[in-house]
């Protein structure tokens, strides 16, 4: 709602019957920001003003599109005010950074406490990532090509004069003392820019200041003569997340994905401000983890040769990583999803590739680890030692996994031959145990699916565990009454890979096959960025789960996902989620055309950082605020 002065009231209407106004009795120009219930105030006009004021009708309209640039940062910041005033940036701006490299800091990316911490980090020091992550904010202004014509009229002249504003002379990053009493990093920060030409960040983590860059990032635009300017100085930003665990599951087995693909996806994450990557690195259909120790799993397990991540690939993953904030958590599922260990080692997978496959497992090859086999659990061993401490450096987790564990398979097994789920849960709490007891003795702590709780009714260790939930709300509660550390990514509402279709042919031979028109997947449908941001998994829970809900995952399983077309299904999606998490969730009512303009603008800035992102919004729509609502 605009609210403008009578005096301007012939002028307004003359310009756009269809724009909704309010007269006040005051020379000014304000604007009503509903998502946020207060008054910026644009302009102080007097009448000698009016005509400089009105030169141009269209830059009258342009200012309530101009309120939708000030609430263009996703994820939305716990607080945030900004003014009108122009400023303006180079690639050549001053940097500098204070505190973070003195004896009294401690660094929080080496910190672990109670088991529940953050990541460890690499050898750079938390001075050195943020000078790195100066950097890429520089390269980021040299780079760009995103000019916001899209969120204003057509025609209209919306960018500042060049010689309107001030110059931003430097950017400082300064730690503070951390105030916060959690076991958790501490990730918050705080962002003053104001019309002096001088931003401050102030955090006290390297995440917190990378945090507050990615912010400081998104209150730009280029001009269509290619200088950056932000419109909304004064800015005053308190921002911090709502839950320490913000990830992303991407699966590189079932269709493989490239180390380049995932670092490309850090990239994303980080400037959503997600802070885990959960890397699925193994499945039935493929193993492209090489394993020095015992070379031949991948060899033989990999699609091919070439379709493998060998260990100097994953520790460039994991370093690219962290030095952007972002903790990567690995995960070997099993028992089940392990069929692929069969190409190497037979004797320890039973039922690879049984039929009718429906009656084995959830997607074939079926194929789980036997249970009460001294062999399996020396394959895990001789795994433990290989790679648990190649990823210590760079997390505090490891995920075990434990999902769609199938009972019938053990009828084949001739250690169990049975499919009693009692006689099956003695064994599989022995396999457990004994996978927990590794992961512990490298300086790392658990984390598994929610079935082994949920299903199996495992007894897991509470203090260390984290049970990662997916089947249902229901889960979360259960989870959570027993006193374990929960995440939550609900199928229904956070796939991303669902209502893409079947990849089950129907059979030939099978005149019932349920394969038939119209071949939706058993997700559907296609979770808009709209129902994953409506996703509210804190509603029916009580303040003593929530208390252990610690955050969630959204997830990109490989189906029908390559690195051809994993931008789109990922983007901006993810970034959703990634407020969701961050900013805490608050169920449909949150759904409104302001977020729509925010995801917009991240959509764009992401396209021009090379990512296929997916359309948000119709450009008319984008064109037209409160033109495409009903």
């Amino acid at each position: 709602m605009l609210n403008i002065p009578s005096l301007y009231l012939p002028l307004v209407a003359a310009f756009d019957k269809h724009l909704k106004y309010k007269l006040v009795p005051r020379q000014a120009l304000l604007v009503f920001l509903p998502s946020t219930s207060s008054v910026l105030k644009l302009h102080q006009i007097t009448p000698r003003q009016s005509a400089i004021m009105f030169v141009s009708l269209a830059s009258l309209l342009c200012l309530t599109h101009l309120v939708s640039l000030a609430t263009a940062i996703v994820p939305v910041p716990s607080s945030y005010t900004n003014g009108s005033s122009v400023v303006w940036i180079t690639p050549a701006v001053k940097t500098s950074v204070t505190g973070f490299s003195s004896p009294s800091y401690t660094r929080s990316l080496h910190h672990i406490k109670s088991g529940r911490g953050s990541p460890k980090g690499t050898n750079s020091s938390d001075g050195e990532l943020i000078a790195a992550a100066f950097a890429r904010f520089k390269a980021s202004l040299n780079e760009s090509t995103y000019v916001p014509w899209k969120f204003f009229p057509r025609d209209s002249q919306y960018e500042p004069s060049s010689s309107n504003g001030t110059q931003i002379s430097s950017i400082n990053v300064q730690m503070v003392t951390s105030t916060s009493n959690s076991s958790w990093v501490d990730e918050s920060y705080s962002l003053d820019m104001p019309t002096s030409g001088s931003v401050t960040i102030k955090a006290s983590s390297a995440q917190g200041a990378m945090h507050g860059l990615t912010t400081l990032s998104q209150l730009f635009y280029q001009s269509s003569k290619g200088r950056f300017y932000s419109p909304l100085a004064p800015v005053q930003i308190r921002d911090q997340p709502t839950y320490p665990w913000r990830g992303l599951n991407i699966d590189i087995a079932r269709n493989f994905e490239p180390p380049s693909a995932v670092k490309k996806l850090i990239d994303g994450l980080a400037f959503n401000k997600f802070n885990r990557l959960h890397i699925h690195a193994t499945d039935s259909q493929s193993w492209p983890l090489v394993l020095p120790t015992m070379p031949e799993v991948s060899a033989k397990g990999a699609y091919m040769p070439s379709y493998v991540w060998s260990p100097s690939d994953l520790a460039d993953v994991q370093q690219y990583a962290v030095a952007r904030g972002i903790e990567p958590v690995v995960e070997i599922d099993s028992p089940g999803h392990t069929a692929s260990v069969a190409y190497s080692m037979p004797e320890l997978i039973v039922a690879f590739n049984e039929q009718p496959w429906p009656t084995y497992c959830n997607e074939p090859p079926c194929g789980q680890m036997k249970l009460n086999n001294s062999a399996v659990l020396g394959f895990f061993d001789k795994l433990a030692k290989d790679l648990y401490p190649r990823v210590s450096s760079y997390t505090s987790r490891f995920h075990t996994g434990g999902d769609e564990l199938n009972a019938n398979v053990y009828n084949l097994d001739p250690d169990l031959m049975t499919n009693n789920t009692q006689t099956i849960r003695k064994y599989l709490q022995q396999f457990v145990d004994h996978l927990h007891a590794n992961v512990r003795a490298a300086g790392l702590h658990p984390i598994v699916w929610e079935e082994m709780i949920t299903t199996w009714n495992l007894t897991l260790d509470t203090n260390d565990t984290i049970v990662q939930t997916w089947l249902g709300e229901s889960s979360l509660a259960t989870v959570t009454n027993q006193g374990y550390q929960a995440l939550f990514g609900e199928y229904d509402w956070w796939y991303l890979d669902c209502g893409f279709g079947q990849w089950v042919d129907p059979s030939t031979t099978n005149p019932q096959t349920p394969i038939a028109p119209p071949y939706t997947d058993y997700c559907s449908p296609y979770k808009s960025w709209r129902e994953i941001y409506a996703y509210d998994p804190a509603a029916n829970l009580t303040a003593a789960q929530n208390a252990l809900m610690i955050g969630g995952e959204v997830h990109m399983w490989g189906e029908l996902t390559d690195p051809v077309n994993l931008d789109s299904k990922v983007w901006p999606r993810a970034s959703a989620a990634a407020e969701v998490m961050w900013s805490g969730p608050n169920g449909a009512k949150a759904v409104n055309e302001t977020v729509t303009r925010r995801l917009a603008d991240v959509r764009e800035r992401m396209v021009a950082m090379g990512f296929g992102a997916s359309v948000v919004q119709m450009t008319w729509c984008l064109q037209n605020i409160g033109s495409c609502a009903e």
